[in-house]
């Protein structure tokens, strides 16, 4: 990279001041600061902030962190436990849940529909596959009118008269 940009310079500044720019870019932005005043002002402000640290915290600000999240565990867990509710179960662990059914169900189901290599490549191929594998609840366009057309189809005549006396007609 030969040329940059000021926008690209001032960005990369705090990456540069905490030393965390490869050589190359490196030595492009400190070339860019040699000859862009704007940039070399920017530098200043941020290399010196760099070097102060981080600023300490004020006395007492831990046990004040502290004592506010005591108090607003407090706070939330009185009115359940006054309640007798337990608290609601956090989302992710209802994500987490289905991810683990899901995880384990695709095996099964795969195996059901007998792929052979376990992946379907669209949407037709995963439709044959459940209607072949997976028993119906509408009857089908051969299926003919009336339930159970199929199992009478290769019933005799004889058979077919018994059936009917039994059924009262």
């Amino acid at each position: 990279m030969n040329e940059m940009t000021c926008d690209h310079v001032l960005d990369r500044l705090p990456e540069l001041a905490a030393e965390r720019v490869g050589e190359p870019d490196a030595g492009a932005i400190r070339a860019h600061l040699g000859g862009c005043a704007a940039c070399a002002e920017a530098w200043s402000v941020v290399s010196l902030l760099a070097e102060a640290g981080p600023a300490p915290a004020p006395p007492g600000l831990e046990a004040r962190l502290q004592a506010a999240v005591r108090s607003d565990q407090a706070r939330t867990a009185a009115p359940a436990a006054a309640a007798g509710r337990r608290r609601s179960m956090p989302h992710w662990r209802l994500a987490a849940a289905a991810g683990i059914v899901l995880a384990l169900a695709t095996p099964v189901l795969m195996d059901r529909m007998g792929t052979e290599s376990g992946v379907l490549s669209d949407d037709l191929e995963v439709a044959e596959a459940l209607t072949e594998s997976l028993p119906s609840p509408w009857l089908g366009e051969d299926e003919g009118m009336v339930a159970g057309a199929p199992v009478l189809d290769g019933l005799s005549d004889e058979a077919l008269e018994q059936l009917l006396e039994e059924m009262g007609g």
